[in-house]
């Protein structure tokens, strides 16, 4: 009867610590938009971006590409929409397929997307990153460099920097945020990001940060994984606010305060005792 009652107090607090473990990764699916044109000098997304998919993999993460309209997917099983321009190549993003982005977004989605330098095509996923707050390829950076010019964004934890290679600099505005740049702080941007409403949205100006050949240069794997950490989990719920007028405080005796801790400390005792019947 001892080691019943044993086993039954133990699987209780199994059940209590798997129920309160993090569930903010609710779902790992990621879905590679691919239906605006595959450029041919870069090739599929999931071709391009293989190395990057086997090394995320490892973490649980699984990618779709998709050559069909957004407006045929339903966007909410995925915790990521990704946008590179590698799969944007020959045509811009209709305005009914912006307002489903936005709203996916806004309810809750998380949209990446990869941009580049002003001699590529831009002007197909400006009108998108738009929307957030975002101009893609205003400018060239240089060819090739370190940047360590990163702000305290969360997908910059344990990171020293990244490497530059012809990006595109960004114009960014309200409700995007700059959060890292070529120049030191705060001159000429390369990442933007923002929290729209329960979603987020993060813009970086290099197709090729995480491609096959840069996804282990430096910290870049490393701050692969915690961009798609940082977009798959859920924006915390604002914290509820609760004000309370004197009248609804209760008041306790003396001896309710004197009384109520040994209630609590004889229940507690009456049941280890009957534990150890």
């Amino acid at each position: 009867m001892k080691k019943s009652r044993l086993s039954i107090l133990i699987l209780l607090i199994l059940i209590g610590l798997w129920t309160s473990e993090d569930k903010s990764f609710a779902s790992k699916r990621i879905l590679l938009d691919a239906s605006h044109g595959i450029s041919s000098m870069y090739g599929s997304p999931a071709v391009y971006f293989a190395d990057m998919i086997d090394y995320l993999d490892l973490y649980g993460y699984t990618f779709e590409e998709s050559s069909s309209s957004v407006l045929t997917v339903d966007l909410v099983d995925y915790c990521v929409l990704g946008i590179t321009l590698t799969g944007a190549w020959y045509s811009p993003y209709e305005p009914v397929e912006i307002d489903k982005i936005y709203h996916y977004v806004y309810n809750g989605g998380s949209l990446l997307v990869l941009a580049e330098n002003p001699s590529c095509p831009n002007e197909n996923i400006n009108p998108l990153t738009e929307r957030f707050g975002v101009i893609c390829g205003v400018e060239n950076s240089e060819y090739y460099a370190f940047c360590p010019y990163i702000s305290t964004h969360p997908i910059f934890s344990g990171i020293s920097g990244f490497y530059l290679a012809d990006d595109g600099i960004l114009s960014v505005t309200s409700p995007a945020e700059e959060i890292a740049w070529e120049y030191d702080l705060h001159i000429r941007p390369l990442m933007a990001s923002s929290n729209v409403n329960e979603g987020k949205f993060l813009v970086i100006g290099d197709t090729n940060i995480f491609d096959n050949s840069r996804l282990w240069k430096g910290d870049h794997r490393f701050l692969c994984k915690n961009i798609f950490d940082w977009l798959c989990r859920p924006v915390p719920s604002p914290t509820p606010t609760c004000t309370v007028t004197p009248a609804t405080i209760p008041v306790f005796s003396s001896f309710s305060f004197i009384f109520f801790p040994i209630l609590i400390v004889n229940i507690i005792l009456k049941f280890l005792k009957r534990l150890t019947q």
